[in-house]
Formats: C-alpha cells, structure tokens, sequence
C-alpha cells in the first residue's frame, strides 16, 4: 500500500473563477499609520469604485477598461488562474502615462460576499458584491 501526502486539487479553473464573477464595490484599502497597517474606509463620494470580473478573469471597471497593468493570473484562495485576453479589450486612456511595474500575479481571497485583493506590491483592497 502506498501513501501520499499530496493534495489533489478538485477545483477546476472554470469553479474557482465562478466563484468571484459579478460586480465588486471598493469598501476599505489598507494603508500604514503609525508603523502599523490599518484598514481603512474608502469615501464613497471620492472613490465610489467598482471592479467587473468577468468568466474569462478580466477585471474591468464600470467603463469596461483593463486596470493599467493588469495581471497575468489570478490565485484565488490558493488555486492560479490563468486570465484569458480577448480582442477589442483595452486599458483606460489615462493608462497610456502609466509605467508599470511587472505584477504578474494578483492574489485574491473571497469568502462570501467580500473580496480582499492583494496586489504584489503589497497593496490590498477590500470589496463586497454589488
């Protein structure tokens, strides 16, 4: 008899993306006050932000752009996901300014109704379904 340790995992790209699809309104960002790292409330008035994940694992805002860099893959909740480009998709005006940092990978953590994204860089939002 022979045993492993080794975890297969069930979730199929197609189920682990399922899971996040829909629209996602900003509530907090993490920031550092003091030394220490706080959650705090996003204005509703000036970052009223809303991303769009669709089955293909674009994220898009309420305009239907790309983020200025946007990421490669997604690990959501511990499983990769390999974002799927599409034609005629494209990154904000504003973005043709922007200089990006390689972050190929965005990490996201989804329990219910709330998303915590955590950017390579450290940075992490909060989001709850719309």
């Amino acid at each position: 008899m022979l045993l492993s340790d080794c975890k297969k995992d069930n979730d199929s790209p197609a189920s682990v993306i399922q899971k996040i699809v829909g629209r996602w309104r900003l509530v907090e960002y993490e920031t550092t006050q003091n030394g220490q790292k706080v959650w705090v409330k996003a204005d509703t008035a000036a970052q009223q932000t809303f991303i769009n994940i669709d089955n293909d694992g674009l994220i898009l805002d309420d305009q239907g752009y790309l983020p200025c860099c946007p990421p490669e893959w997604l690990t959501i909740n511990g499983n990769q996901f390999k974002i799927i480009k599409k034609e005629g998709v494209f990154t904000a005006p504003m973005c043709a300014s922007v200089s990006c940092v390689a972050c190929p990978n965005l990490k996201i953590q989804q329990s219910g109704n709330e998303l915590i994204t955590t950017h390579c860089l450290g940075f992490r939002t909060r989001y709850i379904r719309d």
